[in-house]
């Protein structure tokens, strides 16, 4: 009874939040129709004359753009090609190429002209598309050593033919899926992240209709101290490279900026390509906190706030492993795999 008043509670609590969140971006509708958080992109001042730091014009950068390859048989296949340049951060240039009002390639040239990505397809639209959002993460000197980390606990050697290992195998091989989407090979990347997938859901169907654990240890040869260091050495580890890295992806950028809004009664949804409702309110409320903490200064830079939300998060589902972990199995063997 008493479980079923507090869930109860949340519900109501959680409601009351919702509704106090809509009418005050209902209120704010008149005040602020429109407050586009988009990409760091500024109109040139003038089409014939260099930006500072940029020995190339907005004209020039066009013309760079329509002698790529790619845009060249984008032209032919739209004569009415209308080409628009951006001054992105104020590093480079942005030229798209458009249809009507869609955009069907764009090219980056450096400030002094040369050609930096070409993008067609669903990577002219979609940032995140393209892949390479930090180098650190990008490197194979990195993940791999990981990926190795991730399996030793649980490998038996003197059983080399158990399930557990093809588990194992199935769950590393999204890294291929992962350093594909990466390396902004989209169209290969998604498809390879369904068959681990559909095998997870049959293990598991399996499991739950048997209702009967495997034997063997699932933690065979590794001590609880080794395991446990080595827990808190990555989890240093995870937050020093949450902390080096550069600016964080989409998710963290539009979480802060969806809590910024929270805070000032805002209306969250707008109609922009690029603003501030990629989630909803409750991801945002859990972000509130960090943004009030650390504010939005209305730039995608280094967003402490969304570090510190993420290494929250993270030593949260940690601590929530390791409990679950003590739940299911009891005494050492429980520590063990909560570690592992």
């Amino acid at each position: 009874m008493h479980r079923s008043r507090s869930l109860l509670l949340a519900l109501l609590v959680a409601a009351g939040m919702l509704l106090l969140a809509s009418g005050t971006a209902s209120a704010a509708i008149t005040s602020q129709s429109m407050d586009p958080v988009g990409p760091p992109l500024t109109v040139p001042a003038s089409g014939t004359v260099p930006p500072p730091g940029f020995t190339t014009t907005a004209r020039q950068a066009v013309q760079i753009g329509l002698g790529t390859k790619a845009v060249r048989k984008v032209h032919v296949q739209h004569p009415n090609l209308v080409a628009y340049a951006y001054i992105w951060a104020g590093k480079r240039w942005e030229v798209d190429f458009g249809v009507g009002k869609k955009d069907v390639a764009e090219v980056d040239v450096s400030a002094d002209g040369r050609v930096l990505h070409v993008w067609t397809g669903v990577q002219v639209d979609s940032y995140q598309a393209r892949g390479h959002f930090d180098p650190l993460f990008d490197s194979p000197w990195l993940f791999i050593p990981l990926c190795v980390l991730f399996v030793l606990p649980f490998v038996d050697r003197r059983r080399p033919f158990r399930l557990l290992h093809l588990d194992l195998l199935v769950l590393l091989s999204f890294g291929i899926s992962y350093f594909l989407f990466t390396d902004g090979h989209f169209y290969s990347a998604v498809p390879l992240a369904y068959p681990p997938l559909l095998y997870l859901l049959g293990r598991l169907l399996i499991a739950g209709i048997r209702g009967r654990r495997p034997a063997g240890k699932l933690v065979p040869y590794m001590s609880t101290r080794v395991l446990a260091a080595g827990a808190f050495l990555l989890t240093g580890g995870r937050v020093a490279l949450a902390l080096v890295s550069g600016r964080p992806v989409d998710v963290g950028y539009a979480s802060v900026v969806g809590a910024h809004r929270m805070w000032h009664h805002w209306i969250l949804y707008v109609n922009h390509a690029s603003h501030g409702d990629t989630y909803g309110p409750v991801t945002y409320f859990a972000y509130m906190p960090f943004e009030k903490l650390f504010p939005w200064h209305g730039h995608w830079d280094y967003l402490p706030a969304a570090h510190a939300a993420a290494i929250t998060f993270d030593l949260l589902t940690l601590l929530g492993l390791f409990l679950l972990a003590r739940k299911l199995l009891p005494g050492r063997s429980g520590n063990r795999l909560g570690f592992a």
